[in-house]
């Protein structure tokens, strides 16, 4: 069974953390969600005042996950104070695993951390590109396949499906598509 580790902040999106909790989850991914450089150790808080208690916090965070998911929102930017989080993302970008980033992320974490170059496809969030060329698509995948960046909340659903459609298989992706009525 498929892995996948989201990553959550206070102040993370909160349309970007729970979508692509309930779409990888609906594919059959074992789903773990992971508070970092949080006041409460896993009880978050995000941007629009949803509050969501992680399954786990960075610090107790040893297994490899098969996907790396980072969701935006204004607090993504703190994500690299944690040294365990960088880590964590140069690892997963080091071993040729897959990370999935969307908003602000692919600018205040990716970019930033030399994880995406300008030479790659990416989009974010617009002004949290940290001086990189991102385009203004919704969604879009690097060359090599081991990324997948979405633009924003609007496009959340199709960065979540986008990621079972480029790192799992088409079946799941058009399964779950059909389940939530995407395309509709």
């Amino acid at each position: 069974m498929k892995s996948a580790l989201i990553v959550c902040t206070n102040g993370s999106d909160d349309v970007e953390f729970i979508t692509p909790v309930n779409i990888l989850t609906r594919a059959g991914l074992k789903v773990t969600t992971c508070a970092v450089n949080t006041q409460e150790e896993r009880l978050v808080k995000l941007a629009r005042g949803s509050v969501t208690l992680a399954n786990t916090t960075i610090e107790d965070v040893t297994d490899t996950y098969d996907i790396l998911v980072i969701p935006g929102g204004p607090g993504a930017k703190t994500l690299l104070d944690s040294d365990k989080f960088k880590k964590l993302l140069l690892d997963q970008k080091e071993s040729g695993r897959k990370i999935a980033a969307i908003c602000a992320a692919p600018g205040v974490v990716l970019y930033k951390a030399g994880i995406l170059t300008d030479a790659d496809k990416k989009t974010c969030f617009p002004g949290c590109e940290c001086g990189g060329s991102f385009s203004s698509n919704g969604v879009e995948v690097t060359e090599n396949g081991q990324i997948v960046t979405g633009r924003g909340p609007n496009y959340a659903m199709e960065w979540s499906l986008n990621i079972l459609k480029n790192f799992i298989d088409e079946n799941t992706y058009k399964t779950v598509a059909e389940q939530v009525l995407f395309g509709e």
